[in-house]
This record gives structure tokens, sequence and C-alpha cells, in this order.
């Protein structure tokens, strides 16, 4: 990327792209980061919680 800033023809376009490379980045990051766990939890009914109204 840096040795091809010489030929580069839009320096206007530069900024936005480099901006566009790092938010993906830090997107791409973050959903692994955050990824829920996979489980095999069941989800119960509402009405079988001792706490819960039915």
């Amino acid at each position: 990327m840096v040795r091809g800033l010489p030929r580069l023809r839009q320096a206007e376009r530069f900024v936005p792209w480099l901006f566009t490379i790092a938010r993906r980045t830090v997107t791409d990051h973050l959903r692994q980061t955050y990824e829920a766990p996979e489980t095999a939890i069941e989800v119960w009914p509402r009405c079988r919680l001792r706490s819960a109204r039915c």
C-alpha cells in the first residue's frame, strides 16, 4: 500500500479509502470478540420458572 502512494491518481480519495479499511477491520474484530458462543441450553417456557407468574 505505502509503495503505491507515489502513483496515487486521486489523492482526495485516499483518506475515505483508508477510513473504510480501518472501520471494517474494527467491525470484524468486534464481531469476533462479542460473538455469542454456541450452547445447547434449553430455553424454558416462562411458566416453568418458579419466579414467573403464569
